[in-house]
């Protein structure tokens, strides 16, 4: 009950995407139950916040080639990086990368999502590779009324709210050269566990059918021909401002009565809730859980030689799931243009 409810509010409060583990949790939970295993497990008994390095992400990935600030060095690749931009030379191009995207994923028919992503941030140089700064914002809006319409005909009801925003004012990223192995890496950093034995997973991969491969947005066909000539990923959104709160409560009488609330802090890094069920033959229970999201924005930028970047949004807890984002990246001669310095 407790990945059922988790899931259910990880899909109203989709902006980590995940919503696809969230589906993928109940279904291993129902393919546990089918099968006579345990009903999932308990939460942390002290249910405590576990504490985020700075900068989100900790030790870089297997495969990474960049520091990422720690706990033992505080800001210091950050540092780093704004020093770099401050002292950009003085010839060369200004390179602006812009995006301006709208995109909706559907969550299997019982709702939808639309993000709208901004980003433009510039960088000095001879070639696109070098560190850019700028800003970053988003806005998503979760529709869930089909989840709404299904459990009000079996009897039950939800009441959520599922909308939030944030803006890092202070957007700083290193343009590096694609390297396939690190794009790897930074992916493997995110996914689960898979604790499922081969016969429940068979049985997953029968509920889950083509659902999970339709959802996302598709890759476009210079993704699939070319290769990005530059990089950069992360697993923060180092908002500077923002309110990604949000909740849901849900009841329901199908197989017995279920119930359940959640909520998302306005970092959009911590989860908490309870859930109750009660069932013939199964009994009456009840727990809390509490999550903290530890990479709650995964996401990749991929830059091409035909001027395209491409922001590919991961959900947190690994999955097939990606929400893409199009833009442009151009370039000005230095003598044409003046790049604002703090």
């Amino acid at each position: 009950m407790r990945k059922i409810l988790a899931g259910l509010l990880a899909a109203a409060l989709v902006l980590s995407l995940t919503a696809c583990n969230g589906i993928k949790g109940a279904v291993q939970e129902k393919t546990r139950e089918l099968l006579g295993g345990a009903a999932g497990q308990p939460a942390p008994a002290d249910g405590t916040k576990a504490g985020g390095s700075p900068g989100g992400s900790g030790a870089a990935p297997a495969g990474g080639k960049r520091p990422i600030a720690n706990a033992a060095n505080p800001g210091g690749y950050w540092d780093r990086l704004e020093a770099e931009w401050g002292n950009a030379p003085e010839e060369g191009y200004v390179w602006t990368i812009t995006i301006d995207s709208a995109e909706t994923l559907d969550i299997m028919g019982l709702g939808s999502v639309t993000y709208n992503l901004d980003l433009s941030c510039s960088h000095v140089g001879k070639t696109m590779r070098g560190v850019y700064r700028g800003e970053m914002a988003m806005d998503y809006a979760a529709d869930l009324s089909g989840m709404v319409e299904l459990l009000t005909l079996t009897g039950g009801s939800i009441d959520y709210d599922a909308d939030g925003w944030f803006k890092n004012g202070n957007f700083i990223m290193e343009l590096d050269g694609y390297d396939d192995y690190a794009s790897e890496a930074f992916v493997e950093s995110f996914q689960q566990t898979n604790d499922m034995s081969a016969e429940e997973q068979a049985i997953a991969d029968a509920y889950l059918g083509q659902f999970l491969s339709d959802m996302g947005t598709p890759e476009k066909d210079f993704e699939q021909a070319d290769t990005p000539a530059g990089q950069w990923f992360d697993w923060e959104f180092h908002m500077t401002e923002g309110d990604m709160s949000g909740y849901i409560n849900m009841t329901g009488i199908a197989y017995g009565t279920t119930g359940g609330s959640g909520s998302v802090d306005a970092g959009g890094t911590y989860m908490e809730g309870y859930a109750t069920a009660s069932a013939p033959l199964v009994g009456t229970f009840s727990e809390r859980y509490s999550d903290t999201i530890d990479k709650p924005f995964p996401y990749l930028i991929n830059v091409y030689d035909n001027d395209q970047v491409v922001f590919v949004l991961h959900s947190a807890n690994g999955g097939p799931v990606q929400v893409r984002f199009y833009g442009t990246i151009d370039k000005i001669p230095v003598e044409e243009t003046t790049l604002l310095r703090p």
